[in-house]
């Protein structure tokens, strides 16, 4: 149980990362900063649990091009953040088991179980899109992190076999904040909410989910983190005044239901 716990805590936490976005988003304009601050901060903080872990960073070729993922990804998703609703940002990331499994029918060319949850989930897609009469920018910024991250996630299922989740993050964060760092130039003044940003939605959901998936197998792990999106929506009503439509509400379930079934048929 303490590890659905702790997944569960994760999820909660990172689904804050928008309200830390749209609060930094006033002062720093470019996206790419923000996941400048957000990758660097975090790697600090990771940095720092490794040490008191005695976790030696272990580095290849394949973690590498993990942390390039990762960064196209974070950096995807903050951008999308910015201009959308919190709610639409992350259902299009979360998307991405929907991506999954249409990859994995193509692959497979047989239909099973997990065939079910594309129709489901691009139907929800399609409805929490709705009230918006053409592609915009910020449309485009989450689709293709709904994408990448799908990617993400076939890359990590091969990896964790063979790294600890700690040393994926603090890869991951590392390269990111290597890849990012020419945008730190744009940062015009230290704010406190920098640190905050690199710890809450970032270092301490990074050190639980890794606690977590110690005690819970993957699958069980990606169905609790589904928090998250719901988090996101709640913060975007409750603090920034974002109303969802009956559409995009029951849309946005859908999209849950398409990708808990994913998750769990994909075996």
């Amino acid at each position: 149980m303490r590890g659905e716990i702790s997944i569960f805590v994760s999820a909660i936490l990172m689904g804050l990362l928008p309200l830390f976005v749209k609060i930094i988003a006033s002062v720093v304009e470019n996206s790419l900063t923000i996941a400048f601050i957000r990758h660097f901060f975090g790697l600090i903080f990771i940095s720092v649990i490794l040490l008191f872990t005695s976790q030696k960073p272990r580095f290849s070729k394949e973690l590498f091009m993990l942390g390039v993922v990762n960064t196209t990804v974070i950096s995807l998703y903050i951008a999308s953040i910015s201009l959308l609703y919190a709610a639409t940002a992350a259902f299009l990331l979360y998307m991405a088991p929907i991506y999954v499994a249409i990859y994995l029918f193509l692959i497979k060319r047989n239909i099973d179980k997990s065939f079910i949850a594309i129709p489901i989930g691009i139907f929800g897609l399609l409805l929490m899109l709705s009230p918006y009469g053409e592609l915009n920018i910020g449309l485009i910024y989450g689709f293709f992190s709904g994408i990448v991250y799908a990617i993400f996630f076939i890359f990590i299922k091969r990896l964790r076999q063979e790294y600890s989740s700690l040393n994926i993050t603090f890869s991951n964060l590392l390269v990111g904040t290597i890849l990012l760092s020419p945008f730190a130039f744009e940062i015009g003044s230290f704010d406190p909410i920098f640190i905050l940003l690199g710890l809450i939605p970032t270092a301490i959901p990074f050190t639980l989910l890794s606690y977590g998936m110690k005690f819970v197998r993957e699958d069980r792990a990606t169905v609790i983190a589904l928090v998250e999106p719901l988090t996101a929506s709640i913060i975007g009503f409750m603090v920034f005044g974002e109303f969802l439509s009956f559409k995009q509400i029951i849309g946005g379930f859908m999209i849950l239901i398409g990708v808990v079934m994913a998750m769990l048929y994909e075996h």
